[in-house]
């Protein structure tokens, strides 16, 4: 069994073999409770291990079950692998925040600018460097070298403990130190109580020795007067001598003394009998104690009957005394008769002798009563006093066993807290391994990635899980698979028609493109050699299976109905339809060189043959319509274009030459371009809109290694897909300039590509016979919700008012626009009012509310203040005559009450009444952007590749407090976090950057956003703090979560359109909108984006990734990459 430690001591035995011990006994006693061992349980190996053949598991089970790591840090330590080993376990299962250093010899540098130890830094290990995000305070026992200093009896030193203890007991310094004077006081009241209770027992014992010396003397008193008794009987014999008249009457009360003394005996005798039963009894338990006591009281009494009978004895005496002067004269007179009686008498005497016998006898009796009955006393004030020293041990034991019940119930919480912290620990470590492997398979295997990513959220479902879950299927496209395919199509709607790899063709509804729904099959299994082509409408099928033609009626896919076949008398090797379904083109290998055909299937039970295309055409493959269908082109030795306006004359128009094979064509549906691939890895459009005269419009760049497998182009003709013997799909968006939008994998070459009707799902079928359907777009992705044309020149500015149901936008049009986006998808244009103060190549700027914008000239230095709260009524404000000669940015403090306005070297601060507060120099730069902190006491301000932070608290009176420096170009956009604790950056340099700037004296970069390909010219904050955006020119917009900022997770890219700069973002309230301002040429505009499915996505990552995958792990998966948890059901089915 693994026993729970407070902490764990890592050190050098070399170094610290004596400075541990001392720094662990500390540790065991300092504010040690009385009834505990110890007030901390520490582990050191030297006392907590016993000899193992498992020394390292040993250790490893040790550290696993501590709270706390304490680090002996000293260069041995750092030289040594055992200590290194032990913080690399502990940093990989459990927090840095319970390492706590303890330097005892050698160097402890920290390097704010790198943020880690400094190289000079001799007693850090190895595994410690880059472990702590910010400085960790450490305890320095440098000094504790004499055996004298190691001992909590010397006040540094046991200050130290206590500041080494104070978190594990997990209170503070002084609050330790204050508990353990209190456990110290308790300690002395204890031992206080104790003297005491030994003095008060001692002061009893006394007092008993007192009262059996008082007994003692009284038992005395009475042996005292036996003797007595004794010599009176003799005095008695003699005066029976002289009162020899007496004498019968001294007989008689001889006798009666006799008789008496009898039942003294008998009483005596009873006495002994009581004192043996008394003792007998004693034995017993404390119920008889009582019983005895009450005999020994009767004894006491009994001997004071004794003594009574005494006292009446000598009474007696005195009164045959007083009677033995009135016998004298009797006796003299009796003489004769005494003489008679001297026989008598002596008889008498010899009977008073032996009642003298007897009463000494009687004494001895009584004295041995007297003393039986104070050891009876003792013996009953002994099992008196055991009776209640043992009511007292059973409170006392009752009281330690309710303490330990206590402390047991205690450990019993403590253990439960930590097994179920352990168990917590576990769970994380578990989640971050199955996300690192999915991240690390996500490409190849992005079903099985997200399968991992879901169990990895279900096991720990806590923020930082579900954003790296959020970020896995953010970075694929995958939206689900069927397999054995090895050419699909797709149709109007959630039609997909599949060619099995057994040559069985299936229709499929793809609705829950994670689960297709098979509708029906045609054909059965036999060899592959199909083809297949689907009308636009999908209504019809053109198949050629196993060298045989044909036409099926798909109107209502689940129930496919052959219409007819084509003759027979030619094996059919290929088939497309034309645009409208009238054409059918089939490939025949029926000659040596084989041909083509051209069909008439307007009656579709009845095709005619109409032309056929011969001297190109080897093989029969690879044939694409124009989207007019006036023009085919074939794939053979060559490309071949052919004029089909005539569909019985076909003309050869032109002949495409080409480096290697084609391997495959694409027409565009929307435009007349052709995708050419080949075997070499070309992949080429030309424009026929001269079809005699094909002309190459653009070379997309790919691997020369490969081969060109499969073209497809979108319903919209926006974006073609290529795919490649490597497995690899690549989507390109289409333009002037076509660019890469989009990778990804499959498990073969990919062989057939199509898209949906709607273009967001693109299919693959590859070589491996699996069928992938992708998204065309992120998961998640925003949706573009409406473009608005909002300037004629240049949009400058925008913000949203009246609780999101407004906007406003400026621009270098010198116009203010009021817009309506209550409906987002119709943004309605409310207002357009001129901007006073605008010219030439001014600036303009709208203040916090909405209800105040500024605008101002290129080159004289006066900004116009305009209040637009009435936008029907604009009101003039205030004119500034700045001495900023050409204003390049204008910005509103956040309280609406001061405006920024900045140009080259110099920047000012004006209020709204057209006072200038204060002046700023820039020297030999320029100001490029401005923002205001939310709480307005700082201001950053870019000058090139700067960004300076000043205090403006005192607004009269800027200081700088931070220049903050890391961008490798000049900074073109800054803003604040929400809570004002971060600032972002955007720069020429193709990055974003984060700051801490919680102490704005004290700025650290917290992590770079890389990923775009252009300048960064604009980044936003959403209103929660949580999400940002960046956007480079002409490319993409990039969304992160950076819940923790020094974490950033990439959650979705919008695609820009080309050429399009954007100028200024801004989220709406609710976190749902993401309004863009861009400029194409000279033509400003807006552009919201719908974030909800954003929103969705990180509420529950896990949740939509089993939507895509249709499942979670099966138990098989479970125990394979979880073997330390039960299985657990993570997606409900």
């Amino acid at each position: 069994m693994t026993v729970p430690y407070n902490g764990f001591i890592s050190y050098s035995h070399a170094a610290d073999g004596r400075l541990a011990p001392a720094v662990q006994r500390g540790l065991h006693h300092l504010a040690r409770p009385w009834n505990r061992r110890r007030a901390l349980w520490i582990f050191r190996d030297q006392t907590g291990l016993s000899v193992t053949p498992a020394l390292w598991s040993s250790i490893q089970r040790a550290i696993d079950s501590s709270d706390y790591f304490v680090l002996m840090a000293s260069p041995e330590a750092a030289r040594s692998p055992w200590v290194n080993r032990e913080i690399e376990h502990w940093v990989a299962t459990k927090s840095a925040d319970r390492i706590l250093p303890v330097v005892t010899d050698g160097e402890w540098r920290w390097d704010r600018s790198r943020r880690d130890f400094d190289e000079a830094s001799t007693a850090v290990p190895p595994a410690l460097r880059g472990v702590f995000d910010e400085e960790p305070l450490h305890l320095d026992l440098r000094w504790a070298r004499d055996d004298r200093h190691l001992t909590l009896r010397h006040s540094r030193f046991r200050d130290a403990i206590a500041q080494l203890a104070a978190p594990m007991h997990g209170v503070t310094k002084d609050d330790l130190e204050g508990e353990d004077v209190r456990q110290h006081r308790r300690a002395g009241r204890l031992r206080w109580a104790a003297v005491t209770s030994l003095a008060l027992l001692a002061l009893l014992t006394s007092v008993s020795g007192v009262f059996a010396v008082h007994n003692a003397e009284q038992a005395n008193a009475s042996a005292r007067e036996a003797v007595r008794q004794q010599q009176e009987a003799t005095a008695q014999r003699g005066s029976a001598a002289k009162f020899a008249g007496e004498a019968q009457r001294q007989q008689e009360m001889a006798e009666r003394q006799e008789a008496r003394a009898r039942d003294a005996a008998d009483e005596a005798q009873r006495q002994l009998t009581r004192a043996d039963s008394a003792a007998a009894r004693a034995a017993e338990q404390q119920r008889l104690a009582e019983r005895q006591n009450t005999l020994a009281r009767e004894s006491a009494r009994e001997m004071r009957r004794q003594q009574e009978r005494a006292e009446e004895q000598a009474r007696i005496a005195r009164a045959q005394q007083r009677l033995a002067g009135t016998a004298t004269t009797e006796a003299r007179r009796q003489q004769k008769i005494a003489a008679r009686q001297e026989k008598l008498a002596e008889e008498a005497g010899a009977e008073a002798r032996e009642q003298e016998r007897i009463a000494q006898e009687q004494g001895r009796l009584a004295g041995e009563a007297a003393a039986e009955a104070r050891r009876q006393e003792r013996i009953a004030r002994e099992q008196e006093q055991r009776a209640e020293t043992a009511k007292a041990d059973a409170e006392r034991e009752k009281a330690n066993a309710e303490r330990e019940k206590t402390n047991a119930e205690r450990e019993k919480a403590n253990a439960a807290r930590e097994k179920a912290n352990a168990d917590q620990q576990q769970r994380i470590a578990i989640s971050r391994r199955l996300v690192n492997e999915a991240r690390a398979i996500l490409q190849e295997e992005p079903q099985n990635a997200l399968r991992m990513g879901i169990a990895a959220q279900r096991i720990h479902p806590e923020a930082e899980t579900r954003r790296a879950v959020a970020n896995l299927i953010a970075s694929t496209r995958y939206a689900g698979a069927i397999d054995g395919v090895a050419e699909a199509e797709h149709g109007p709607g959630n039609l997909l028609v599949t060619v099995g790899d057994t040559g069985v063709v299936s229709l499929w509804d793809t609705t829950d493109r994670a689960d297709a729904a098979r509708l029906a099959t045609i054909g059965t299994p036999g060899p592959l050699n199909n083809d297949m082509s689907l009308s636009r409408d999908g209504q019809v099928l053109a198949l050629a299976r196993d060298g045989v033609g044909e036409l099926w009626d798909i109107s209502v896919p689940a129930r496919p109905a052959l219409i007819t076949t084509l003759p027979g008398d030619r094996y059919y090797h290929s088939v497309a339809l034309g645009p409208d379904g009238r054409i059918l083109v089939t490939g025949d290998r029926t000659g040596p060189d084989g041909y083509a055909t051209l069909w008439d299937v307007s009656d579709r039970a009845r095709p005619r043959e109409l032309s056929t295309l011969t001297g190109s055409v080897s093989s029969g493959d690879g044939f694409v319509f124009s989207a007019d269908g006036r023009t085919l082109v074939d794939s053979v030795n060559g490309t071949h274009v052919w004029d089909i306006s005539t569909p019985a004359e076909p003309v050869a128009r032109a002949t495409i030459p080409a480096a290697g094979s084609v391997f495959a064509l694409a027409f565009s549906p929307s435009q007349p371009l052709l995708a050419i691939g080949t075997s070499l890895g070309d992949l080429d459009v030309y424009d026929l809109t001269n079809t005699a005269k094909p002309v190459r419009t653009a070379q997309l760049e790919y691997d020369a290694t490969t081969l060109m497998l499969s073209l497809a182009f979108s319903a919209d003709g926006s974006v073609l897909a290529s795919g490649d013997s490597d497995g690899r799909a690549v989507l390109w968006q289409m333009g002037a300039y076509p660019r890469r939008i989009a990778d990804m994998t499959g498990t073969g070459g990919i062989e057939a590509l199509a898209f949906s009707s709607d273009g967001r799902t693109v299919v693959t079928a590859d070589s491996a016979g699996t069928a992938v359907l992708w998204n065309t777009t992120e998961f998640a992705a925003p949706q573009r919700l409406s473009e608005s044309a909002a300037h004629d020149d240049q949009l400058q500015a925008m913000a949203y008012t009246s609780g999101g149901r407004s906007m406003i936008t400026t621009g270098a049009d010198g116009n203010a626009v009021v817009w309506d986006v209550t409906d987002r998808r119709s943004p309605v244009r409310r207002a357009t009012l001129p901007v006073p103060g605008f010219g030439g190549w001014g600036r303009t700027a709208i203040g916090p509310s909405g209800t105040v914008i500024a605008g101002s000239g290129a080159e004289d230095g006066v900004v116009v203040l305009t209040d637009v709260t009435d936008p029907a009524a604009p009101a003039h404000r205030a004119t500034l005559h700045t001495d900023v000669e050409s204003p390049t940015t204008l910005a509103f403090h956040p309280d609406g009450r001061t405006v920024a306005v900045g140009g080259n070297g110099r920047l000012e601060l004006w209020d709204l009444a057209g006072h200038r507060i204060s002046i700023l120099t820039f020297t030999l730069s320029s100001v490029g952007d401005i923002a205001f902190s939310p709480d307005g006491r700082t201001m950053a301000v870019t000058a090139i590749t700067t960004v300076s932070l000043w205090d403006v608290t005192d607004r009269a009176a800027p200081r700088q407090l931070s220049v903050l420096t890391g961008h490798g170009s000049t900074v073109l956009a800054v803003t604040f976090s929400p809570d004002g604790k971060t600032v972002m950056t955007g720069s020429y340099d193709h990055t974003a950057m984060l700051w801490d700037v919680e102490n704005p004296a004290a700025p650290r970069r917290l992590t770079t956003l890389t990923g775009h390909e252009y300048k960064v010219g604009a980044v936003a904050f959403s209103a929660d703090g949580a999400t940002v955006v960046t956007a480079e020119d002409g490319s993409w917009a990039i969304l992160w979560d950076v819940s923790q900022p020094s974490k950033p997770v990439q959650l979705a890219r919008m695609r820009l359109d080309q050429y399009h700069s954007p100028v200024d973002m801004v989220f709406s309230a609710d976190g749902n909108t993401l309004a863009i301002g861009t400029n194409y040429g000279w033509d400003g505009r807006l552009t919201l984006w719908d974030l909800t499915a954003l929103t969705g996505l990180r509420t529950d990552p896990a949740a939509l990734g089993c939507t895509i995958t249709g499942r979670g792990l099966t138990a098989e998966e479970w125990a394979r990459e979880v073997p330390e948890l039960p299985f657990q059901l993570t997606c409900g089915r």
